[in-house]
């Protein structure tokens, strides 16, 4: 411990730990960094930055960590239990998705210094936009189902996670929430299906455009 918030960090350095910047848009409305938090940045101190604190949201720190070079994350901050604060709700609680080979503490640690995480909270899920579409093509399937004889496929969209993911698809006049480990049927003449995930987030209005293979 330092009474110098800064020695403290630099302390914490020298001792091998990650230091990260927590809801930095607390009781600041414009989200900027604290005068502290950019010294500390200045000094390589920092390795990650929050994007989410229970049921806030920072979508341009995300920008931010990228452009900085940090990874991204989220905390609960509970100050209650995680059944009075989530449960209650049937939310799950606030969490980093930490994309590591295994879970030992040399994998996690890897991956931090990496930057493969993704930070989820309220539905929501943050990070860089390359990292995000590979999280959501990992995460769903296409299957066809029958084809008609003018070429026309009708094919199931499967989400394989507990995550809910919610697609813009074209010929869809609203947004389709794909709940988590469900499946909706889709029609198409195409090789691919284009789809923007509009609960994933990589800044502020971001939201990740890709394709989903029909095999």
């Amino acid at each position: 411990p330092d009474p110098d918030p800064l020695q403290a960090m630099r302390n914490a350095r020298k001792q091998n730990a990650i230091v990260q910047i927590n809801h930095p848009g607390w009781d600041r409305p414009d989200n900027e960094f604290t005068r502290v938090a950019k010294a500390a940045i200045g000094e390589g101190l920092i390795s990650g930055v929050e994007v989410f604190n229970s049921y806030e949201f920072y979508p341009d720190a995300i920008e931010k960590a990228v452009d900085s070079g940090f990874y991204i994350c989220c905390g609960s901050d509970l100050h209650i239990t995680s059944q009075e604060r989530y449960g209650h709700y049937g939310m799950l609680r606030d969490m980093t998705l930490i994309l590591a080979e295994d879970s030992s503490p040399e994998s996690i640690r890897e991956a931090l210094e990496q930057r493969r995480t993704l930070a989820y909270a309220y539905g929501d899920i943050a990070g860089c936009e390359e990292l995000l579409k590979d999280f959501f093509r990992a995460s769903v399937s296409c299957k066809v189902l029958r084809t008609e004889p003018n070429g026309r496929r009708h094919v199931q969209i499967t989400n394989n996670t507990s995550f809910p993911f919610i697609l813009s698809l074209k010929g869809f006049t609203v947004d389709y929430t794909l709940e988590g480990l469900t499946s909706i049927t889709y029609t198409t003449r195409e090789d691919t299906i284009p789809v923007t995930v509009t609960n994933m987030w990589f800044g502020v209005g971001k939201h990740p455009s890709t394709t989903l293979n029909v095999n």
